[in-house]
């Protein structure tokens, strides 16, 4: 041979796998005219695979003259579909390959193919065969193991070549020209059957590819759908195939990672172009083709494709939509960033992380650029109310939370949701703490604010704003305390402050009218030690809302306020003592818990309806 064998297998064939030992004969015995494929294996056990033995028949035209120097000279073609390199990848499993080929009417050659093949041959007229063949038998097996062990199983060899060579195959068949092929696998002592021929494939239907015509000449996808009951492969396993139809061979590409069909169907799907052929490369392992031009090929293919079973069933396309508009419901952030074909055939997790992949990378984007252009600009307020979005979808997630809290650990579980316990903010890290602060349950305006201390004693609560000694005895500790509107200590402006109480289920009404008074003395007791710079106080006591108690709070002068639970509501004035003339206005909501929730949820859900109505127009449903 005119090339260096040894060094041609390292820089081929690196990366061959051994199923292309049956797909390269097979390709030869096409080549050849054959129509007849016969595949023997014979390994006494997995232990001794040095022992492993390939028997390869085909009835072509064998190793004429001008077919033999072609053998014996790498790289020499006639077409491009062609590569001269094929024959490489038996070396790479067997050390020796012995070949007898009948060709000519009577002559015999017969030859071993080794890494010292010199390009001789023995011939022969051999008057007892007329008929024309080729058998390789493969020995000598030089590796430790088989990558998988299945390679040499009679159904796995048939579904290889079916799966590489079913349009060659169905070319065959609509030119009436048969193919047959059969299997033997003997293991272990124990002898398995397959066969095949063309009459067995189906019919498939053609679907031009429209809008490839700048890229590419004219591309159809051939495509078959049947039920789970009709397998050409007969294996047992449910196929999905989406493959390019290149040189005579079928190159499967992954248009979804992870994809999963429906058990109850098959699904065939082949793309061909006549500008495809000749883009493999010389081992015709992969695809020659810009990076660029390979994409828009997937996303034409991948786009046809989901379009088809769209059409074709309507069982599947049904339930896409259901999946389709979950993901609109439960990420209204994330629409149109996420890859729609993908829907139903992907894990949600693997389409939802997708979209937040292109999500983050906008946000880089739009956050490095030193100025924006128009374009930047507009793709900049559109992000922005994708921010926003993903923050009101959280606060909706919480609302859900909340509705499934169990009533009795409701004090503690619902402090923990609204602030966590022992835990200070500051407005200084707002965005950092918007995640943490969910204080606008109780009203957004509460989302500003200066200070926050969570469960903190009433000295603490001072001495977070304004250290002194002493606290005047009150060493109760409201559940949530939040002071807003400006930093107390910063200027001497009077500011405003937020008291939440919550008191556990099932009090009486007179325990519950404790946080009344409770309400009273803390703005008494903080309005003295601020001077009266307190102007006003919001108060929030979370009771258990019972037809007694609506009648205390109804004789106390609370007015009721539309809610979807229980909110009473009074304004007056607190003094600090007998002889203050300008008390502090004090703003006092007693409510039930049904009210903050569902209250919460009906201000949420009209943010969250706005900015889903805006992103819906940027998305076009493929059903």
């Amino acid at each position: 041979m005119e090339v260096n064998v040894n060094q041609a297998i390292k820089i081929f064939f690196s990366k061959s796998s051994f199923e292309m030992i049956y797909m390269e004969a097979f390709a030869n015995a096409l080549d050849a005219n054959a129509t007849e494929f016969n595949v023997s294996v014979d390994l006494d056990d997995y232990s001794n695979l040095q022992n492993l033995r390939i028997m390869i028949e085909d009835n072509g035209e064998g190793f004429t003259d001008k077919r033999y120097s072609k053998f014996s000279k790498l790289l020499d073609v006639e077409e491009k579909t062609h590569k001269g390199l094929g024959r490489l990848v038996y070396l790479c499993y067997f050390d020796r390959v012995n070949i007898t080929s009948y060709y000519d009417k009577g002559k015999k050659r017969t030859f071993e193919f080794t890494n010292d093949f010199d390009g001789k041959s023995d011939i022969v007229k051999s008057s007892s065969c007329k008929k024309s063949g080729s058998t390789f038998v493969l020995c000598g097996f030089n590796g430790d193991k088989l990558s998988k062990n299945i390679n040499i199983k009679s159904t796995y060899i048939k579904r290889v070549i079916l799966e590489n060579f079913i349009m060659r195959f169905y070319e065959a068949k609509i030119n009436k020209k048969n193919i047959t092929v059969n299997i033997r696998s003997t293991i272990s002592g124990k002898t398995d059957t397959e066969s095949f021929d063309c009459s067995a494939l189906p019919n498939f239907k053609i679907e031009p590819i429209e809008g490839a015509i700048d890229l590419f000449d004219s591309m159809e996808v051939y495509y078959h759908i049947s039920d789970a009951y009709d397998n050409i492969f007969n294996d047992g396993r449910n196929t999905f195939i989406t493959a390019l139809s290149i040189d005579d061979r079928c190159f499967p590409v992954d248009l979804l990672s992870g994809s999963r069909m429906p058990d109850k169907y098959n699904m065939i799907f082949l793309l061909r172009s006549s500008s495809l052929q000749g883009t493999t490369d010389g081992s015709r392992q992969s695809i020659k083709m810009a990076e660029t031009t390979q994409r828009a090929l997937i996303s034409l293919f991948k786009a046809a494709v989901f379009h088809i079973i769209t059409r074709e069933v309507p069982e599947i396309a049904e339930s896409n939509k259901k999946q389709y508009n979950y993901i609109q419901e439960r990420f209204p952030h994330l629409i149109g960033m996420i890859d729609e074909q993908s829907i139903g055939y992907v894990p949600h997790h693997e389409t939802i992380k997708q979209a937040q992949d292109k999500f983050f990378k906008t946000e880089r984007e739009l956050l490095g650029a030193s100025e924006l252009n128009d374009e930047q600009l507009e793709k900049s307020i559109e992000f922005s109310s994708r921010t926003l979005a993903a923050y009101i979808l959280y606060r909706q997630k919480l609302i859900e939370k909340m509705l499934t809290l169990d009533k009795s650990a409701l004090e503690e579980d619902l402090h923990n949701l609204l602030a966590p316990r022992f835990k200070a903010f500051s407005g200084d890290d707002f965005e950092k703490d918007a995640y943490i602060n969910n204080l606008w349950v109780l009203d957004d305006k509460f989302m500003t604010y200066e200070h926050v201390l969570s469960e903190a004693d009433m000295v603490k609560v001072i001495g977070h704003l304004n250290p002194i000694s002493g606290n005047n005895g009150d060493n109760d500790r409201p559940d949530i305390t939040i002071f807003f509107s400006r930093d107390p200590e910063a200027d001497g402006e009077k500011f405003d402050m937020v008291i939440v109480e919550l008191k556990r289920l099932g009090l009486s009404p007179e325990m519950n009218s404790i946080v009344e008074i409770q309400l009273d003395k803390r703005t008494q007791l903080l309005s003295k030690h601020y001077g009266n710079r307190i102007q006003r106080a919001w108060y929030y006591g979370i009771v258990d809302m019972t037809d007694d108690y609506r009648m205390h709070l109804k004789n106390n002068e609370y007015k009721p306020l539309f809610s979807h639970g229980n909110i009473y509501y009074k304004v007056k004035p607190v003094y600090r003592d007998l002889n203050d003339d300008i008390g502090v206005i004090q703003h006092s909501y007693i409510l039930d818990y049904k009210s903050i929730v569902e209250d919460a949820n009906a201000r949420n859900s009209a943010f969250l309806r706005i900015l889903k109505d805006k992103f819906c127009h940027l998305s076009t449903p493929p059903f």
